[in-house]
């Protein structure tokens, strides 16, 4: 049988024709050849997978023209090839002249694509074997050509080597102080901020791997006082806490030092360093200071207090004497009875070992106080405070009942009191804040619930940025926390004024300093923790997983520069009312800006504007003219206290309301004061 001539071919054995040529040359010659053999080839041609696009195909080339052989394994890796097939079925085709190469370094599209890969990988914390096999199958399909590595490691920019040292109990390895300042200045120069002053705050703290074993990791933790992202310095790993503080200690320590006397330069920047908080829970602090914990006698980090043994525990009656302790004293020994050995952090420059160690808002008042309360309450001695199953339901209800209620804002739903010894400390910080003060008003007895809220309106003073500037509502707020401390030891017991219950007494004094209590709180770090349990897929060398995954994601954000950014308007439609003078303006379901986040749904419809007015928002518009984002509203009206004593509520933006029916009204998001 004689050979068909090409133009009988159909299209797509013509594009098959035209594509193992291609292939063909690249293997053979190193430049485009000027003259081809007209014959179309005899041999028969294997499945391509091509574009759906039907007018052009892309193979990339290594090199351009002018240099040596490419193979047909470096033909994923080269330049910009484009084919151009003519789409009419009778057009005269000739393979020898229907391709050309156009060589091009424009890779922007290979580079996006990879860092889509790569940010994809990290934020879904794929394991690097699947994500190996997913770059082979791509380098695989001809159709893709995107120019990726053979292996993950080399697109995430994994370490090749780590270093861990030997300690007492387990291994340490060292991420670097430094390079967590480099990266605290990257965020801040993101956000506009200037980074020659950087007031540092360091935790450390002990995070369990497993429940079925004891091994445990000890990391060491870096934030700035004006940020809220946290970097990794270093990890300790063993079966407990590490045997010598000092030993785990020293690397940190020794990178730390002359940083702080001598700064350091970051993009042409003199950075002056300072260690302005050590933020731990009791028991970890201890650790580090290498004081008495918080079960003995002298355990106090702020006074010199003695505590008494009464019903087989320690605690510290409120009449008991006492004087603040010092940094001097603290550095000269004269605490034997509360510091039991040297420690190596006296090494660190201007660091004050009282004022620069702060209370910890999340461990001493959410898990600590209310915690406490909450366990008196369901299951403690004395009776009289014991809630009854009447009251325990009708609370847990109404907790339940608020859950379709809850704004955005918070991060977990309020649970019933049955999972009490499952809550997180965030679900204890929003019962004493916000729901305590509602569910608890009449199922508890007159003078436990004006103690409960002398703590609430106490913390919620302390935790507001706006209201800490004023000295006086501090002030206020240390008389609320002495009124607590004194008449929770008339209603529950001497015994039970523990080590937390006497720390609310210096509480105000780290406020003075530090400013609302969220902003040097553990709240920050402990969110970290489960970034770090994601780093680590297996058993097998943790700290090794741990370093390699932390400096990819460190590479990664250095190289994309932040995060993506989720303000703004989403959700246009045109389906809920307007005011008559907004009718032709664009209409959007939802808004979110760095304060608050604003949608029409029960759960983020209300907000109190700068006026004092409190409104429930039915719409959210935008002006094409001006581009002015407006809320259409109703408003709340019937204004009264939730509570009076100590204060009254509506001095901590605190109501009882009723929605106004009817009317609506249009007020501009600029005068929105905060979110209800």
């Amino acid at each position: 049988m004689g050979k068909r001539k090409y133009n009988a071919f159909s299209t797509r054995h013509k594009r098959r024709l035209i594509v193992q040529k291609t292939l063909s040359d690249i293997e053979r010659f190193s430049i485009v050849p000027d003259v081809v053999p007209s014959n179309p080839p005899e041999s028969n041609v294997e499945e391509v997978i091509l574009n759906q696009d039907r007018s052009s195909m892309k193979i990339f080339s290594s090199s351009s023209s002018n240099v040596g052989p490419i193979s047909a394994e470096n033909a994923q890796t080269s330049n910009h090839i484009e084919v151009h097939i003519e789409n009419s079925e009778n057009a005269e085709v000739n393979p020898s002249t229907a391709y050309q190469f156009v060589p091009t370094t424009n890779n922007t599209k290979t580079d996006s694509f990879k860092e889509k890969l790569t940010n994809w990988a990290i934020n879904f914390n794929i394991r690097q074997n699947a994500f190996t096999a997913l770059l082979k199958i791509l380098n695989n399909d001809v159709a893709t050509n995107y120019n990726l590595p053979q292996d993950c490691r080399a697109l995430l920019g994994t370490p090749r080597k780590t270093k861990s040292v030997k300690l007492q109990g387990g291994d340490y390895i060292h991420m670097g102080l430094a390079q967590a300042i480099e990266n605290i200045c990257l965020e801040k120069q993101l956000l506009n901020k200037n980074f020659d002053k950087l007031e540092l705050f360091i935790n450390i703290d002990g995070l369990p791997l497993a429940k079925s074993s004891n091994l445990s990791l000890w990391p060491i933790l870096c934030s700035e006082k004006h940020i809220q992202k946290v970097f990794l310095v270093g990890a300790f790993y063993g079966q407990s806490k590490p045997k010598c503080c000092n030993e785990y200690l020293k690397c940190f320590v020794d990178e730390a030092v002359p940083l702080i006397n001598e700064g350091t330069f970051v993009n042409n920047v003199e950075v002056k360093i300072k260690i302005a908080a050590l933020i731990c829970d009791a028991p970890a602090k201890a650790f580090v200071l290498s004081t008495k914990g918080h079960t003995g006698y002298n355990s106090c980090s702020k006074c010199t207090i003695e505590g008494e043994y009464v019903n087989n525990r320690i605690c510290f009656p409120t009449a008991a004497t006492y004087t603040l302790r010092t940094d001097e004293y603290f550095r000269s020994n004269i605490y034997d009875d509360y510091q039991l050995d040297e420690t190596i952090l006296k090494e660190i420059p201007k660091f004050d070992f009282i004022s620069n160690v702060p209370l910890d808002y999340m461990h001493l008042v959410c898990l600590g106080v209310v915690r406490k309360l909450l366990n008196l309450w369901l299951n403690g001695k004395p009776l009289s405070v014991r809630l009854s199953t009447t009251a325990v339901n009708q609370v847990s209800n109404i907790l339940m009942s608020l859950q379709g209620t809850t704004p955005k804002e918070f991060c977990r739903k309020p649970r019933s009191l049955s999972d009490v010894h499952h809550w997180k400390a965030t679900e204890f910080r929003n019962f004493l804040l916000y729901f305590g003060p509602l569910v608890l008003k009449k199922a508890v007895s007159k003078k436990v619930y004006l103690n409960f809220l002398s703590l609430h309106v106490a913390i919620r003073i302390l935790s507001s940025s706006t209201m800490v500037q004023n000295h006086l509502n501090i002030e206020y707020a240390h008389n609320l926390l002495k009124y607590f401390t004194t008449t929770f030891e008339l209603i529950y017991g001497v015994d039970k004024v523990s080590h937390n219950v006497h720390g609310l007494l210096h509480l105000c004094e780290d406020v003075k300093q530090f400013g609302a209590l969220d902003q040097y709180s553990s709240f920050r770090f402990e969110n970290y923790m489960k970034d770090i349990k994601k780093m680590m897929h297996k058993n097998e060398k943790p700290l090794e997983q741990l370093f390699n995954r932390y400096k990819e994601r460190a590479s990664f954000k250095h190289r994309n520069n932040g995060d993506t950014d989720l303000t703004g308007l989403h959700g246009c439609h045109n389906n809920e009312p307007v005011v008559v003078s907004a009718v032709n303006f664009r209409q959007y379901k939802t808004y979110a800006c760095d304060k608050y986040y604003i949608s029409c749904d029960l759960k983020n419809d209300c907000f109190l504007l700068k006026n004092g007015t409190i409104i429930v928002v039915v719409n959210i518009v935008e002006n094409p003219e001006d581009n002015k984002i407006s809320v259409v509203c109703k408003k709340l009206t019937c204004l009264r206290n939730l509570y009076e004593t100590p204060c009254d509520s509506s001095d901590l933006d605190i109501f009882h309301a009723k929605l106004e029916c009817g009317d609506l009204y249009g007020y501009s998001v600029e005068e929105i004061k905060t979110k209800m």
